[in-house]
């Protein structure tokens, strides 16, 4: 990464940016970092941050370099969209500018294909510039058969495969969610979340990797941390696994389910799932140690539901997982007082003003 992003070093004294360099680091930093970043200078440029560098990419150059800058916008501004040439211009915007630009840029497709997720039980689809329509599905098949060595967009169509039925046809082959996964391990040995995906999808199956090795889910989950230590998702399903047992880590040390849940929190203290896993692995009475705070189940589950995206399911957290049936009878309180007391300790909104 730090030599590809090294291209983009210039002679101070000279007058004219290196275009194609300077893509090469945009491209690089968006393929090694996630979320916002834009503000960060250019190695090589001091006085060009990353997000201005794409900005200059997208309006000075065309083709291939014109779609690194529309993309790098994109993935800079965290998929929320930025303004360009004076008109605000949405995530999915970009993406298909990109595509505009250079149509065989598969980066650009599978980046579409994440920017226009689903919001209801339909399929997606969207219409390119040039008037093509494509599913989520056909935008990563698409960056497969323009690029089939994508590790991204193999696993990424393996996460969505479920709703396209257990197969998908590529060319001449037909793949399972476990057969893009694989594929995606291939190309990229080191991709912690498709190590993770694979896990999930062989269930309690043993799998043989393109290199040979055979791994069972546990295996694939150590793998995954192998790759990358600091990718909480893998810690999180590997200490939901484990539960009640232990496990030794690529690096010696040794810790058990619960240790790798809070390991988990720590990383990614936004993590819905693992506040919930970590909740239910607990006693009513017993507590837990997260980043030098002794915290209890009831408060693991409010902090969940203060989450940002999750205040729809609030109510229901708090009072179906805070205060269980048999804890609401043997105090005699009704399920509205459960409802008030929640509130004033926990500090929820109430989201169902009808009190049902």
């Amino acid at each position: 990464y730090q030599r590809v992003v090294a291209m983009a070093s210039v002679d101070p004294s000279a007058r004219a940016i290196d275009l194609p360099a300077l893509a090469a680091a945009v491209r690089a930093f968006r393929s090694y970092t996630y979320g916002a970043c834009e503000s960060t200078p250019v190695i090589g440029h001091p006085h060009i941050t990353y997000g201005a560098a794409a900005r200059l990419l997208a309006e000075q150059s065309d083709g291939a370099l014109c779609a690194v800058g529309f993309l790098g916008m994109e993935h800079f501004s965290g998929g929320a969209g930025t303004t360009f040439a004076g008109v605000f211009r949405n995530g999915e915007y970009l993406c298909k500018a990109a595509i505009h630009a250079e149509p065989q840029f598969a980066d650009a497709y599978y980046a579409l294909a994440d920017v226009i997720k689903p919001s209801g039980p339909l399929p997606v689809t969207t219409r390119l510039f040039d008037g093509r329509e494509f599913s989520r599905v056909g935008l990563y098949k698409e960056a497969i058969l323009i690029n089939p060595t994508s590790a991204i967009a193999y696993n990424n169509l393996g996460v969505n495969l479920h709703g396209e039925g257990s197969t998908i046809r590529i060319g001449d082959r037909l793949y399972t969610a476990t057969d893009l996964y694989l594929e995606a391990i291939h190309y990229e040995p080191t991709y912690a979340l498709a190590y993770n995906n694979l896990a999930h999808a062989i269930g309690r199956d043993d799998v043989v990797l393109r290199d040979g090795r055979r791994f069972d889910a546990t295996g694939l989950l150590l793998e995954a941390i192998r790759a990358d230590p600091t990718y909480a998702t893998t810690y999180d399903s590997l200490g939901t696994r484990v539960r009640d047992g232990s496990v030794t880590l690529p690096d010696g040390s040794v810790m058990t389910g619960r240790q790798l849940l809070v390991r988990a929190l720590e990383l990614n203290p936004k993590s819905f799932p693992t506040h919930i896993n970590l909740a239910d692995s607990l006693g009513l009475a017993e507590l837990i140690t997260v980043r030098h705070e002794r915290l209890n189940r009831h408060e693991l589950y409010a902090r969940a539901a203060r989450l940002p995206g999750y205040e729809d399911i609030s109510w229901q957290l708090l009072v179906s997982r805070i205060y269980t049936a048999d804890h609401a009878r043997r105090r005699g309180t009704s399920r509205r007082a459960l409802l008030s007391r929640a509130r004033t300790k926990y500090g929820c909104e109430d989201n169902d003003p009808s009190g049902s």
